[in-house]
């Protein structure tokens, strides 16, 4: 186990486990809550291969050494054998795809550049 994994035996003491948020092909995020009454997102993967492992352990330092208000925060991470659940910031706002997507959104040149504005401020 990396030294900055905790053992996954304690993720149920620590939150609940509320909604699905979404499925991909490694796994799946919910909407937990923890002790602290706070909504967090939980990123689920399996672990079936080195490969991924090694991918998602690199995934969580990145998390971990970023610091910038418009990229999603790291909380913790839990491991088990063939698992490893990464706690990050909640936002409830919705996926940005579907809200453009929808026929009920009126996209506006200022909505595009207000995206676009976020979304370079997070690289």
């Amino acid at each position: 186990m990396s030294d900055h994994l905790k053992d996954s035996s304690i993720f149920d003491i620590c939150y609940t486990k509320r909604e699905e948020l979404g499925r991909g092909k490694f796994g799946v995020v919910w909407r937990v809550i923890g002790t602290d009454g706070k909504s967090y997102a939980a990123k689920f993967i399996r672990i079936r291969k080195q490969n991924v492992r090694q991918k998602t352990e690199n995934e969580i330092n990145l998390l971990r050494d970023l610091k910038n208000p418009n990229i999603i925060k790291y909380v913790e991470a839990f491991e088990g054998m063939c698992e490893i659940v990464i706690v990050l910031e909640y936002l409830g706002g919705g996926e940005l795809f579907y809200r453009v997507a929808s026929d009920e959104f009126n996209l506006t040149e200022a909505d595009c550049c207000l995206f676009l504005r976020q979304i370079c401020r997070g690289v």
